[in-house]
Parts: C-alpha cells; sequence; structure tokens
C-alpha cells in the first residue's frame, strides 16, 4: 500500500517502461468546484502503483483502481492481483496520500470529486505513453468514494 508524501519527482510520459510507484502531476480543486473541470486548481502531486501482470513485450490492457473514503487499502492490492491473474495491468491511483490527505469518512479532511477526476485523467494519459499498456484498453474501476469519481 502507499503511505505517506509523495516524495519522487514526478513523471510526465512512462515510455522507458516504469513499473512501481509513479508520481505525476495532478490538479486540486477549491471545495466550491465540486463537479467542475478546470484549470484553476493549486498544483499537486499525487502518485499511483503500477503493476503488469507478465514479464514480455507484449501490450496489455489496464485498469485504473480509484480508492474510496478510507484511502488506498488491502482490499485494493487483493482486486490487482485478480486482474493480474487474468493478464491485466493494474495502477492503483492514490488520490490522498500526496495531498496529506490519510482518509475522508470522519470529515477530517476532504477532497472533492473534481480534484479526483482530474486525477483519473492524469492518470489516463500517463499510463497510455506506457509501451507495455494498450492505450485503446484502460478503464477505470472505482471503489466507494471513488465509485463517485468512475461515475
Amino acid at each position: 500500500m502507499l503511505t505517506g508524501r509523495v516524495s519522487a519527482a514526478p513523471l510526465t510520459t512512462l515510455a522507458e517502461g516504469n513499473i512501481g510507484t509513479i508520481a505525476f502531476q495532478s490538479l486540486t480543486l477549491p471545495a466550491t468546484q465540486l463537479l467542475t473541470l478546470s484549470t484553476d486548481g493549486t498544483p499537486t502531486v499525487v502518485s499511483g502503483e503500477l503493476k503488469l501482470p507478465r514479464d514480455g513485450t507484449d501490450r496489455v490492457p489496464a485498469v485504473i483502481l480509484v480508492h474510496g473514503a478510507a484511502g488506498v487499502t488491502e482490499n485494493l492490492t487483493a482486486w490487482a492481483d485478480e486482474l493480474h491473474r487474468l493478464g491485466i495491468a493494474s495502477f492503483i491511483l492514490d488520490s490522498f496520500s500526496g495531498r496529506g490527505i490519510r482518509e475522508i469518512r470522519t470529515g477530517r479532511a476532504s477532497i472533492n470529486i473534481g480534484s479526483r477526476l482530474i486525477d483519473a485523467y492524469r492518470a489516463l494519459e500517463l499510463l497510455a505513453t506506457h509501451l507495455r499498456i494498450d492505450s485503446t484498453r484502460i478503464a477505470l474501476m472505482g471503489f466507494s468514494h471513488g465509485g463517485r469519481v468512475v461515475f
């Protein structure tokens, strides 16, 4: 699981075949911009964990896993493992750690859906540059609060 703030330099391409924890640039929108896609946000670095299902040079489909209000939990790793068994790459997107958020269930921290939606689109753009990922077969799969992002 991903924990703590992201400290790696954000990447703009995965053309070198990067895997593991990938940091990338996103935006945090003001709370008043709930579902608007805007560039009027605060630049933010978020990350995700990219795993490929097998070694090789063949292109594979990928699924971006969007966590719920509890943040990145073990259930996402289990889903990633299942996707790998099916020959699908996984990218566990962490919208919280880079923003210093642990969870949003208790109301002590919050993030709007628009910010998480931008994270998902930025992750999609980044994964599409990976030599092993078929850019025409990238899907989103969301859980709880992440399901609202996917919807």
